[in-house]
């Protein structure tokens, strides 16, 4: 009995964890009217390499059709069958923006089912450089499927 303990105990503490790498691309809605271009790189021991591009407008966080890339995490929660993505982008001050003439700092998660191609989160502004904290200047929802890509 007590081996069948520890084979529950080990088996429910297993992550899922991408054993190799995984890679998501296509396009999001953005606030359900606009679309951002996104690229997500699952790589073995939690790490994302994502590159966001938002069309049309920026949203005053960012220049139109201009690439946001950072290296950011990929977390497993498989008791709850989801994988979040998170990374922050570091963006330059936008007088039109919600920020001024302050930099402004970028925070995106996205989550998906396990098995699924669908993702949904958001892209979170904060006033100033390196904050991703605190009352965000804007938040932007993000939702659709990036199928798998090569």
């Amino acid at each position: 009995m007590k081996y069948v303990f520890w084979s529950l105990a080990l088996a429910a503490c297993a992550t899922d964890e991408p054993r190799e790498k995984e890679r998501f691309a296509g396009t999001l809605d953005v606030e359900v009217t606009r679309q951002a271009d996104v690229s997500i790189e699952m790589l073995p021991g939690g790490v994302a390499r994502v590159k966001l591009t938002l069309k049309e407008a920026g949203h005053g966080v960012a220049d139109a059709d201009a690439v946001l890339a950072a290296d950011g995490r990929v977390e497993s929660f498989a008791e709850a069958g989801l994988t979040l993505v998170t990374a922050q982008f570091a963006g330059a001050a936008k007088g039109d923006g919600p920020c001024g003439a302050s930099p402004i700092s970028l925070a995106l998660s996205l989550a998906r089912r396990d098995g699924s191609t669908r993702f949904a989160g958001a892209l979170t502004a904060y006033c100033g450089e390196g904050v991703t904290h605190g009352t965000p200047a804007r938040v932007l929802r993000l939702a659709g499927a990036l199928p798998r890509a090569k």
